[in-house]
């Protein structure tokens, strides 16, 4: 098994345009022996962030979490949210905070993960069975991402595009969507993932979709989340102050 190398980032590239100036537009390269805390980009895999030190690995899902990552992950710490719910009424937090959400909870028994895989174009077809983030909670809005079509639905996927992007290198690039119905509920879509939709931890049939209310489990390859809104968000993290 690969062992952790420390701290990992990746170089850029600067690309001219037709009038032959330099653009800066940042492209990421391959993996690279340099430090991360200095950089936009990173593909540390799960093996390696898994096996950090405590000190190191929490510092890198910190910053990896706080928005600073080239893809635009979607996932964020829920700490802000629970800063805003210790103080706020349960109508102030939904008139701050109104809205859909993934929420993601700690796995009461974290699995140690597979081989160390790079984050690259390719879905990874087997061994998804470990949540890079298991000890984490995390949150992800149901939103549209800015300029995104087909307002009825929310894509969910590896891609930069999706309106919730997760990467991480078993989801696929388009994994599954969330339907708004012509009456107003929801609707869960596998979109031939390579690596499963599951509903309530059932497996969704390829390309097939199921009826999504608030409260459901939604799985994603290994990550598990629950669909809420704001109302269910704000009790749950009441519930959970002091952990």
């Amino acid at each position: 098994m690969p062992r952790w190398r420390g701290p990992l980032k990746t170089g850029t590239e600067r690309h001219a345009g037709r009038d032959g100036a330099r653009r800066g537009t940042e492209r990421s390269r391959p993996c690279a022996e340099i430090d991360w805390r200095r950089s936009g980009q990173t593909c540390l895999s799960t093996t390696e962030l898994l096996e950090a030190p405590h000190d190191e690995a929490s510092a890198f899902r910190q910053w990896y979490l706080a928005g600073s990552w080239c893809y635009g992950w979607s996932m964020e710490s829920v700490d802000k949210y629970r800063l805003l719910a210790s103080r706020a009424t349960r109508g102030d937090f939904i008139r701050h905070k109104e809205g859909l959400f993934l929420l993601k909870r700690p796995r009461k028994h974290p699995t140690i993960g597979p081989p160390a895989m790079e984050i690259s174009y390719v879905t990874v077809h087997a061994k998804y069975n470990v949540d890079p983030f298991a000890t984490e909670w995390l949150i992800a809005p149901v939103k549209k991402r800015e300029g995104n079509p087909y307002p009825d639905r929310f894509s969910i996927g590896r891609a930069p595009n999706c309106d919730i992007v997760l990467r991480v290198h078993f989801i696929s690039k388009v994994h599954a969507h969330i339907l708004r119905e012509s009456d107003g509920s929801f609707s869960l879509r596998d979109n031939q993932a390579s690596n499963s939709t599951f509903h309530n931890g059932r497996s969704l049939e390829s390309g097939s979709k199921c009826p999504l209310a608030l409260g459901d489990e939604v799985s994603f390859g290994a990550m598990d989340f629950e669909f809420v809104d704001a109302g269910q968000l704000y009790g749950i993290l009441r519930s959970i102050e002091g952990e």
